[in-house]
């Protein structure tokens, strides 16, 4: 099924983000970087992914990093881990259910279809989200299998060394480190009750102070623009859930040192982390990672407000995944109310402690890295669908071990039906959006429609267009950059346009677009980098066009 869902991507094109500079560099120079595993200057902090070098490496010695073979390997990836997940569930399930499969069946299935993770998919240079999954899976399982044979030491080392692989891969695996104490502090397949059991064990009391603590945190929010209020009103609510006994199910002693100590350390750790973040940046130590920590220090209400927005459009887009993007600049102003409801939704998410419960905060915690990317200091946009590819394994678990918990057989045959309808739309739908990433002008022309003032993709489209032979088109494009206030490209682009243009006989064109690159004052300011390589041959470019037209 995954390989006719993605039959399209062994056809693809290189993608221009990444892909067709990541494949240049790898066919000219294929020496493994061995310092790339040394960790990066604080000061000079930016990605920090190892692995990705050592498998794009690889992939140049077997077989000269053909692009097709390396799509094939991200379908194979995507394989592997929808197995790792099928795994992860039936030992998520209650012992009476682990003789079935077809609940981690229909979960593996889903996934492996789910309109959400065709971004990683398709995308050569999306394989950093493949294999930070292939670890976090399997750390999961290693972690959930130790639990339940604690002897088995050697267990928990590999849990440990495969989450330190994932965070050699992608920095969402940072995030897991939040989850890791939820699998550690109770016995992990011992807490699996009903929810309606658990909130049954509660008065209409006390289910009316919920509820009303609840509502006072959308007011508070609304009437104090602040969030500080409804984070602080939500771990109320959920330390007197957690602490809440239910029934056959006490809290053990673990947990009620456990979940207090990670609330202290995180109160404590930040301030002093910001402040040292702040005091490099002040020193002339700029770097993106710096430069997003700063704002989020400056405007630290503000920035938590955007990062529960974010978490509530990350979910929305896990249920609800169209449209798809490649650019995601923005999101509705709604979700900053939706992110109150996520926030309330995980403080009880961590009082209820089933695997269900637990799995669905997992995938939450993995959210949490991307975070930061709402300032656009970092990434080429804020928002991205791919960052959710492993939440959404984990997400997609949660429900098929929710599924499990169902005793009526009428409602479980329902469910398993709606499953099998959902996966065959996701993978109808993932099919269709698998065919636009197999070439350039159709992914950016579809990008360039959904974000319609992100310049970059723009400026990709009109290199596709240029390379494709459709140069009227892709000087509409650059006409349409040139417009924007904020249009500018790198001396690359306007070289690589003229280039085309003179080659096909359009040496007014070129002219034009040369000149333009040397009159259009530069962003804040800057001048013309007289020593970069690419502007030196723009220079030498243009005046060998002025002989040739104004002789």
């Amino acid at each position: 099924m995954v390989s006719l869902v993605y039959s399209p991507a062994f056809r693809a094109e290189p993608c221009l983000l990444d892909d067709v500079e990541m494949l240049k560099r790898m066919q000219s120079d294929a020496r493994l970087d061995v310092e790339s595993f040394l960790p990066p200057n604080f000061a000079q902090l930016s990605y920090y992914r190892p692995l990705i070098g050592v498998s794009y490496w690889s992939a140049q010695i077997l077989w000269h990093a053909n692009p097709q073979v390396m799509h094939v390997e991200n379908v194979v990836f995507h394989v592997l881990n929808c197995v790792l997940l099928f795994w992860l569930i039936r030992l998520s399930l209650p012992v009476a259910e682990r003789s079935g499969r077809y609940v981690p069946l229909l979960g593996a299935l889903l996934f492996a279809v789910h309109p959400i993770t065709t971004e990683s998919v398709n995308w050569i240079s999306g394989r950093s989200d493949l294999i930070a999954g292939a670890c976090l899976f399997g750390s999961t399982i290693a972690i959930v299998v130790w639990q339940r044979a604690r002897s088995r030491w050697w267990l928990f080392v590999l849990s440990l060394a495969l989450l330190a692989g994932a965070i050699m891969t992608k920095e969402i695996a940072w995030g897991f480190l939040a989850a890791l104490p939820f699998f550690m502090a109770d016995p992990y397949n011992s807490l699996a009750y009903p929810l309606d059991r658990f909130f049954g064990t509660f008065s209409r009391l006390e289910k009316l102070l919920l509820l009303t603590g609840i509502a006072l945190c959308f007011f508070l929010a609304t009437l104090s623009l602040s969030f500080w209020p409804v984070i602080a009103l939500s771990v109320v609510l959920g330390l007197i859930t957690l602490y809440r006994k239910p029934r056959n199910h006490p809290l053990p002693k673990k947990t009620l040192i456990l979940v207090p100590g990670m609330i202290l350390l995180g109160a404590v750790l930040f301030p002093y982390c910001a402040q040292v973040v702040q005091r490099s940046a002040s020193n002339g130590y700029y770097s993106k990672f710096s430069r997003t920590v700063l704002l989020i220090s400056l405007d630290f209400d503000n920035s938590i407000g955007m990062f529960g927005a974010a978490l509530a459009f990350y979910i929305k887009k896990f249920f609800l995944p169209l449209p798809f993007s490649f650019a995601i600049t923005d999101i509705a102003p709604e979700y900053l109310f939706a992110g109150i409801a996520v926030i309330i939704l995980t403080a009880f998410l961590v009082a209820w402690r089933s695997p269900a419960a637990i799995l669905f905060l997992t995938g939450l915690a993995l959210v949490l890295p991307a975070l930061p990317l709402v300032h656009n200091q970092i990434a080429w946009t804020p928002y991205a669908e791919r960052y959710i590819y492993v939440s959404s394994g984990f997400w997609i678990a949660a429900m098929a071990v929710a599924l499990s918990s169902l005793t009526r057989p009428s409602l479980r045959v329902s469910c398993v039906v709606i499953y099998l309808l959902l996966i065959a739309s996701a993978a109808l739908v993932s099919y269709k959006h698998s065919a636009i990433w197999q070439t350039n002008v159709a992914l950016f022309e579809d990008t360039t429609l959904k974000s319609p003032h992100h310049i970059q993709s723009r400026v990709l489209y009109m290199t596709a267009l240029s390379e494709a032979g459709r140069l009227p088109e892709a000087m509409e494009q650059y006409r349409r950059i040139q417009a924007d206030p904020k249009g500018w490209l790198r001396a690359k682009y306007f070289n690589d346009l003229a280039e085309i243009l003179y080659n096909n006989g359009l040496k007014s064109d070129a002219w034009e677009v040369l000149d333009t690159a040397l009159t259009k004052p530069l962003p804040l300011g800057r001048k013309h980098p007289l020593k970069n390589g690419e502007w030196q041959k723009l220079y030498t470019f243009h005046s060998k066009l002025r002989k040739e037209l104004f002789p």
